[in-house]
């Protein structure tokens, strides 16, 4: 009643009550930004601070986050009830691997930074890819971030699910006893996405742009015309101020939020849609580039977490 109250269309809210945080979502009336409220949660402005925190420790944070949640955004491989990688797991592994990037970067690439004073994006981005697409292996390890990060092993830890060994384990920063990842169960699905991108984007490096696939991004990016609406609607109406209700009601209507692939693609056709019905056989990994140039586990294996005898397992 409360939402009915202000304005929001009976028709555009929806009750999940079947997952594991019960959620409601609807579409605001005035931005047409898409809300989800959950109920009786207090980690939910825990997990706020750690973010911010983690945000303010490791720079490169935001840019890896905003890029990787899209690229999951257009697979819909980013809602944890159906399976994907949520904002907060997500922000996680990004934080990970930033920290195992710093550990083996050479010594003039520590700060994070090229010749020109501007952080690696472009490699960090490919090497992320490679990294949770080849190395990681998310049957036996499991991710934390607190104290400088770290790795467990899944069945020292009892976090091993027997039924679904594959589930993406993670330690939340804010409580050790919970796991972040264990609702992502198409975390298959998004690993085969993430060795579809660092192929792409590795092969796309010998070919030059055009102007179909003007940036070397756009060979893993479909150009969404609705996306580009609703961005520039919504930055018009925090520029000049929030509307009243009443007359935004009478005088305008925000674009329809929803992505979609559309006719107007930066390539011939769209990105393959991921199977869901079961993971592909597992690739070989592609020849190395640094920071991870030693061996494929050098990164976990020199992190000191792991026994021996687990290092041999950690590719598939």
């Amino acid at each position: 009643n409360e939402l009915l109250s202000r304005g929001v269309q009976q028709d555009n809210i929806e009750v999940i009550s079947t997952a594991r945080v019960p959620l409601v979502k609807f579409t605001d009336t005035l931005s047409g930004v898409q809300v989800d409220v959950s109920f009786n949660q207090p980690n939910g402005p825990l997990n706020t601070e750690i973010v911010s925190s983690l945000l303010l420790e490791y720079p490169e944070l935001r840019t890896l986050t905003l890029v990787l949640k899209y690229y999951l955004l257009q697979r819909q491989l980013n809602i944890p009830y159906s399976g994907g990688v949520g904002s907060y797991g997500l922000v996680l592994m990004i934080t990970r691997f930033i920290q195992i990037y710093h550990q083996s970067s050479p010594d003039d690439e520590k700060d994070g930074k090229d010749e020109l004073g501007g952080a690696h994006y472009g490699r960090m981005l490919l090497e992320f890819f490679r990294f949770y697409g080849f190395v990681f292996n998310f049957f036996y390890v499991g991710i934390a971030v607190n104290e400088g990060g770290s790795f467990y092993n899944k069945i020292d830890t009892n976090r091993l699910d027997a039924g679904r060994p594959h589930l993406l384990s993670i330690e939340d920063p804010q409580d050790s006893t919970n796991d972040v990842g264990r609702t992502a169960y198409k975390i298959l699905v998004v690993r085969n996405a993430f060795q579809s991108a660092h192929q792409t984007l590795f092969l796309g490096l010998d070919f030059p742009t055009s102007e179909l696939v003007p940036t070397l991004l756009s060979r893993i990016f479909y150009h969404d015309p609705l996306f580009d609406e609703q961005r520039a609607y919504v930055t018009e109406i925090y520029e000049n101020g929030l509307l009243d209700l009443d007359e935004f009601a009478r005088t305008s209507s925000p674009p329809s939020p929803t992505a979609s692939p559309s006719s107007s693609l930066p390539f011939p056709n769209p990105p393959p849609a991921p199977r869901t019905d079961s993971p592909s056989p597992p690739l070989s990994p592609p020849a190395l580039s640094p920071p991870f140039s030693s061996s494929p586990v050098s990164a976990i294996v020199e992190d000191g977490d792991l026994s021996a005898s687990l290092s041999t397992r950690l590719v598939p």
